[in-house]
């Protein structure tokens, strides 16, 4: 749900899967998109986007809701993890936190769009959203579940958002889960090699990886 982690905005994690090409599958996944004649102009949502202002006031005023997904808590939440966050990463300022909020809120509430109101129900779905599921939905998963295993990318803006999962689980007693970051590789490494695709395509780095991968996924 939130498009500023370090993942999204590092340059290098960019060359498999960009940040404004997430913004235009969330735009597909919310049923704001393009018709076939191209007669629907994005350009707002795209902003919206892009500055922060697509949460409506009702999931930014949830501060619990809100703390489900929060970098500054669950990327620090483990060393191993850590790691990955960029070395001049800082904690945000409360002050200038709040002044910015205001901001926000006087944005949102005066270009309140569509997209914002079907996205406030994706981001409530927890089979859509596990990532800002309820604790009590992750803590049935896991005991419900013999192997939970999230696997990432190191170089992938979406990275970030399977390590806060993976972190919240843990925080929540989770023993069976594990989180594999696969480094040196990014968002289409399963793809990638030869070995999964028939495309005149192919990373040996790729095969060793997803072979790994796949290993993994069989319990």
């Amino acid at each position: 749900m939130r498009f500023d982690t370090p993942s999204y905005l590092h340059a290098d994690n960019q060359f498999e899967l960009d940040r404004k090409l997430c913004f235009e599958f969330w735009l597909w996944y919310s049923g704001i998109s393009f018709d076939k004649n191209g007669k629907v102009d994005n350009h707002k949502n795209q902003e919206l986007l892009k500055e922060g202002f697509h949460l409506d006031e009702s999931v930014k005023n949830d501060e619990e809701f809100m703390s489900r997904a929060d970098p500054e808590k669950w990327l620090v939440f483990d060393e191993s993890t850590e790691k990955y966050l960029p070395e001049n990463y800082e904690k945000s300022d409360n002050k200038s936190d709040k002044k910015s909020d205001k901001k926000s809120e006087k944005k949102s509430s005066s270009s309140k769009t569509q997209f914002q109101t079907n996205l406030v129900e994706l981001l409530k779905n927890k089979l859509f959203s596990p990532g800002t599921a309820e604790d009590s939905d992750l803590a049935f998963l896991c005991k419900n579940a013999k192997n939970v295993v999230i696997s990432v990318a190191e170089f992938d803006v979406l990275r970030d958002d399977g390590i806060m999962i993976a972190n919240r689980m843990k925080s929540l007693g989770c023993e069976n889960v594990e989180l594999k970051v696969f480094e040196g590789v990014g968002h289409l490494y399963m793809f990638e090699s030869k070995k999964n695709t028939s495309m005149p395509i192919g990373f040996e780095v790729y095969d060793k990886i997803s072979d790994e991968a796949m290993a993994l996924n069989k319990f």
